[in-house]
């Protein structure tokens, strides 16, 4: 989920390119031209790019604050061949030490091509370390659990301890232990602390992402999950059985209600014109509704026995 989150977060800012790459001076594929837009377009700048700059194809960089670097400086670095050679139109580089700003950062490329296709160079933001950094920082696990990535060439660019940046993954011979066998969970430790570290590749940058939480913690989650679990299944127990009560009384209650009559019934001297009500359509309702038709039918039968015995009287007195 954090791997999706770093995609999504990184496509922000190679759609952010787009305002440079779909510029109409582009489309004329004149360098000259593009790079005079650049230098009066600085506004166009996102605040988290140290700095922006057009590419020539033979490697030469413009800034757009006017800053020209060496002839055919950028020839070997990564987003240079991917960008040229390769003829790609996004890229995500690895890491750099600027030699201007003498600061670490992320380059973001974007292809520029006339209107014909053809690639006349390409626009790169570079991304600062701090706003990499502060993203990854969001991402957190429990009270010590933290995340960090890494580029294509395994040098850790953000993690929660400042000396671990710049650091290859091999400080963690863990963790490259995950990355050779394809697993995701490794045990470690890191300052004779216990911990987990769980990695995983991100493959639309082939980057590394991976976060570290102590055994501890761990611990802790899941004991605290053991007693919500618990204590979930005394309050649901309860609720279930109060539940099962109240049903049984109103079971038993109609119940009664039936018994009741039929006692009268048993009298001799009961009122046969009593009958219960059927507010349920379930087996007690359909005994209740056969105990009423049974009344309906016995006292049909009495009046009937009246009428005959009234009438046998008259007969005997006549």
């Amino acid at each position: 989920g954090r791997s999706a989150e770093i995609v999504k977060w990184i496509d922000v800012y190679k759609n952010d390119l787009k305002v440079y790459s779909d510029a109409d001076v582009v489309k004329t594929g004149d360098p000259d031209q593009i790079i005079a837009w650049l230098q009066n377009h600085t506004e166009l700048r996102n605040p988290d790019y140290d700095y922006m700059f057009f590419c020539t194809t033979e490697g030469t960089s413009y800034r757009d604050t006017g800053l020209v670097g060496g002839k055919g400086a950028l020839t070997e670095r990564d987003y240079h061949k991917a960008m040229i050679n390769d003829k790609k139109d996004i890229f995500v580089g690895n890491m750099v030490l600027s030699k201007t700003s003498g600061k670490y950062v992320l380059p973001i490329a974007r292809s520029a091509r006339d209107r014909n296709g053809r690639v006349c160079g390409y626009f790169v933001g570079m991304l600062g370390l701090d706003a990499i950094k502060a993203e990854i920082g969001n991402f957190a696990i429990g009270k010590d659990g933290y995340f960090f990535l890494a580029d294509r060439s395994e040098t850790i660019i953000a993690h929660r301890i400042n000396e671990m940046v710049l650091q290859k993954l091999d400080v963690y011979p863990e963790i490259k232990q995950i990355l050779a066998t394809n697993e995701t969970k490794t045990a470690l430790q890191i300052d004779a602390t216990d911990c987990f570290a769980y990695v995983q590749k991100i493959p639309e940058l082939d980057f590394v992402t991976g976060y570290i939480v102590s055994e501890e913690q761990m611990r802790e989650a899941v004991e605290h999950s053991e007693r919500v679990i618990i204590i979930s299944g005394i309050v649901i127990g309860l609720v279930l059985l109060i539940a099962f009560i109240i049903i049984i009384g109103k079971i038993i209650g109609r119940l009664n209600a039936v018994n009741k009559l039929i006692l009268e019934l048993s009298t001799g001297s009961a009122d046969l014109t009593k009958r219960l009500s059927v507010n349920h359509n379930d087996e007690i309702g359909a005994l209740v509704t056969s105990v009423n038709k049974f009344l309906e039918k016995f006292h049909s039968i009495m009046i009937t026995v009246k009428g005959s015995e009234q009438n046998l009287t008259g007969a005997g007195e006549t």
